[in-house]
């Protein structure tokens, strides 16, 4: 599933990045942005205490959503920390019993599908005499031992043909997180099972070899242990037990502690059922010392299930957690849609054609600034074509310096043969200094069939006035830019 998501968010990352991706979502937000200020409008003054409402909602919403997934990835980072924790032996830095069983209950499901072919086995090696080490030479001694034990029981689960750096990462995938969560669990598990016993569990490894290896880590364990303590007289025995695929954990934990019990020092007894075939090839040893194990079919495919909540709890339970923030989402659009009022802001007109001189109030008094009509040629590039483009704006004084709304008259049409989306914010000016500015929602919604946000259909036409509020400088250029590679640059003359 991880992985699932990964490449999810990579296709949607390089749909954003080379395709359509961009302007899909900047049109989004732009045809959002329009909504809210249109929203505004037609609200009033009055629907101040219903915008404030809202926000506060969605600022609860967003906080408990955010929350409560924050608590779910805790959750379940905590759950892969203990078990992590749980699956590791301090001491001999080998894998636990805890982990040993996950492995093994994942290799029988795994033989489930060819109970036939499909082997589980479990080796187990017991040193004994560690107490009189403990006794002789200090309990520090004795876990020192048990380190220099592990790793040779470490080495044991590596195929002896595996050299190199094939080896070193042979190395890292029998740590508890590859054991644990790995889709390909490693064929061999290494882990200490209580004490003084060390244990490897087999995944598709034939009877065989399996034997192969619990015999000479005996050996071996039993001759490191002697070497380093000879008047310890440590000896060790070791067992396996090789089950088929309906088998069960249980069963095959039981069954080498069994064979354990009855291995003498420095020998292996193997446990498998009698009518296993796989046992067949071990025939050929004739002072191998087998124990026969039975394992109740009927009983080998009961998995204890559950108890499942009932429906009621379980909705109890997602409201407990979620509740709350959707209750505080799902209000905010209801909040917004009883301020809203509805109709049209009220209208607006452009300055008229015969209009020379606009009066001006200031500290000063009153004054006239002239008015400045500039316009541009018609241009197109294949997608849009601007037919028309006039910008009204105020001269520029020493006294009105910044002063004054900027009314543009604009027409554009649709000269491709398919749908077209345009805002008015895909429209901007720029003034001497360079500097863009984007158009006043305050005024451009205003006027008589404003833009907004439309979507032209092929040869449509759309003719009306846009304001924009200039800075210390005066109107150059207009620049029509909806899509990405599509940019048009009409100077005022």
């Amino acid at each position: 599933m991880a992985l699932l998501g990964l490449l999810a968010a990579f296709a949607l990352g390089l749909a954003l990045a080379v395709g359509s991706g961009p302007d899909i979502a900047e049109d989004l937000w732009r045809d959002l942005q329009v909504s809210w200020y249109r929203y505004r409008l037609t609200s009033g003054s009055s629907g101040a205490i219903y915008i404030m409402v809202a926000g506060f909602l969605l600022g609860q919403g967003l906080f408990l959503t955010g929350r409560q997934l924050w608590r779910g990835v805790l959750r379940t980072m905590r759950g892969h920390f203990a078990m992590l924790d749980a699956a590791r032996d301090l001491a001999t830095g080998l894998p636990s019993k805890f982990a040993l069983r996950s492995f093994i209950d994942r290799t029988i499901g795994w033989a489930r599908s060819d109970p036939s072919t499909r082997h589980v086995s479990l080796g187990l090696v017991r040193l004994r005499g560690l107490g009189r080490v403990n006794k002789l030479a200090g309990v520090l001694r004795g876990t020192e031992l048990l380190r220099t034990l592990a790793r040779e029981v470490l080495e044991a689960a590596i195929p002896p043909t595996v050299t190199g750096l094939r080896r070193l990462w042979a190395r890292l995938r029998l740590g508890p997180r590859v054991i644990l969560f790995s889709s390909s669990p490693p064929s061999r598990c290494p882990a200490r099972w209580s004490g003084s016993t060390f244990a490897i569990g087999f995944r598709g490894v034939d009877a065989r070899k399996a034997y192969f290896v619990v015999r000479d880590l005996t050996t071996a364990l039993q001759e490191i242990a002697r070497s380093a303590y000879p008047k310890s007289e440590l000896t060790a025995r070791g067992a396996l037990a090789i089950l088929g695929g309906k088998a069960v954990a249980s069963d095959l934990a039981q069954g080498v502690e069994t064979a354990l019990g009855a291995a003498k020092d420095g020998s292996v007894v193997v446990a498998h059922e009698a009518a296993d075939g796989s046992a067949a090839m071990l025939e050929e040893f004739k002072d191998l010392q087998h124990v026969p194990l039975t394992v109740d079919s009927s009983t080998a495919e009961v998995h204890e299930e559950e108890e499942r909540p009932s429906v009621g709890a379980i909705v109890a339970g997602w409201l407990r957690g979620w509740g709350i923030a959707l209750a505080c989402l799902g209000a905010v659009p209801l909040v917004l849609m009883i301020g809203d009022k509805g109709g049209e802001p009220a209208t607006i007109f452009p300055w008229p054609d015969n209009l020379k001189e606009v009066p001006t109030y200031d500290s000063k008094g009153v004054s006239s600034v002239r008015l400045l009509r500039s316009s541009a040629r018609p241009l197109s590039d294949g997608t849009w074509q601007v037919e028309e483009a006039q910008a009204v704006q105020l001269e520029p004084t020493a006294a009105h310096a910044s002063a004054g709304i900027v009314q543009v008259r604009l027409t554009i049409s649709n000269r491709s043969s398919s749908a077209q989306h345009l805002t008015m914010f895909d429209i901007t000016v720029l003034d001497d200094q360079g500097r863009q500015i984007r158009a006043e929602p305050k005024y451009s919604l205003r006027y008589e069939q404003p833009l907004g946000a439309r979507t032209l259909g092929p040869g449509e036409r759309w003719s009306g006035w846009l304001s924009f509020r200039r800075r210390d400088a005066t109107i150059k250029a207009l620049v029509v830019q909806p899509r990405r590679g599509s940019r048009l640059y009409l100077p005022f003359s």
